[in-house]
């Protein structure tokens, strides 16, 4: 559809050029080259939330939240916000330490939306930036009971929340309740035990985490997100030789559609070797190949090993 508009390009309008450039780099993964263009775009069409929520993603995919919430916020003075801008405004809250009013929102989003996992995940968020333990624990104890990847995925990303915002022991309890009231399934699929491996690790069961991981590394090859795994879960193992063999697939199956994931997984690897200079220049050659910067960067339990360094600490710093 795009091609087809691009041909008729001296046929359009300037806001349907603008609407159709604004399309292709978003989708393109091409968010600096992108912002101007929103930026041109939104106050011919201040009302189009669609195009509203794509610059405030653009703006918080690389990594400016202020930017993103003055928009959203120029929005709502003027209309309802939809459940996508609501959603885009808890994470751009999130980033900028706003948790009061990230759980305001989120909330807001949960009764206009039951049930629906990521409004839930983005209260979990809320909750456990402010340190409200029994609350985040009843949340995860309600939610997605018989919904293996969704309950397991919410409890990743409460406890490493809990985690990241200095309430370790708590993030442990956590992942291993959950972990603890698993059934067996052998027939579970690939994302469940990708991110079951991952709370496997932050319950402190290492061999449970590496066993599903190589497993996984092994049924899927290609796959740089299952190759990743395995070598991030390695690398914390201490088996420096399989990190690095794998940090090297890794590199062979790098491909400008992958729009940096492959770079942002070796971040992992490298991180749990103790690589942090290597690490870090990882993310930054992610963002620069098109992956989105957001929420996981800064709780990733596989870049805990970066905490406090200083060239991470500057690159979690807003850009505007």
């Amino acid at each position: 559809v795009l091609d087809d508009l691009d041909e008729r390009r001296e046929k359009l309008n300037t806001v349907e050029r603008l609407f159709v450039d604004s399309l292709r780099l978003y989708w393109e993964h091409r968010y600096e080259e992108a912002l101007p263009v929103f930026r041109d775009l939104v106050p011919r069409h201040p009302l189009h939330q669609g195009v509203r929520n794509g610059y405030a993603q653009a703006a918080m995919w690389t990594n400016r939240p202020h930017e993103a919430l003055s928009t959203i916020e120029d929005a709502a003075r003027r209309q309802k916000l939809g459940a996508a801008l609501q959603h885009t405004l808890c994470d751009v809250l999130h980033m900028l330490g706003r948790h009061e009013r990230e759980l305001e929102v989120a909330r807001t989003e949960v009764a206009g939306l039951p049930g629906r996992p990521g409004p839930i995940r983005s209260e979990a968020n809320a909750l456990a930036a402010l340190g409200r333990v029994e609350e985040l624990e009843r949340l995860v104890e309600d939610n997605f009971r018989g919904v293996e990847l969704q309950r397991i995925r919410l409890a990743v990303e409460a406890g490493a929340e809990l985690r990241v915002h200095g309430h370790a022991k708590e993030a442990l309890e956590m992942a291993r309740l959950v972990v603890d009231e698993l059934p067996p399934n052998p027939a579970r699929d690939g994302w469940t035990r990708w991110y079951l491996a991952t709370l496997m690790m932050m319950a402190e069961r290492p061999d449970d985490a590496l066993a599903l991981s190589m497993d996984l590394a092994s049924e899927q090859p290609n796959g740089v997100l299952y190759v990743g795994l395995h070598g991030a879960v390695a690398a914390l193992l201490g088996d420096e030789q399989t990190a690095r063999h794998l940090s090297q697939r890794l590199e062979e199956l790098a491909d400008p559609q992958l729009f940096g994931i492959d770079h942002y997984v070796r971040a992992w690897v490298a991180a749990g070797l103790g690589d942090r200079e290597e690490a870090v220049e990882h993310l930054h050659a992610a963002l620069r190949a098109g992956f989105p910067f957001n929420l996981t960067v800064h709780r990733n339990p596989f870049l805990v090993p970066l905490w406090g360094f200083e060239p991470f600490d500057e690159f979690l710093q807003p850009n505007g």
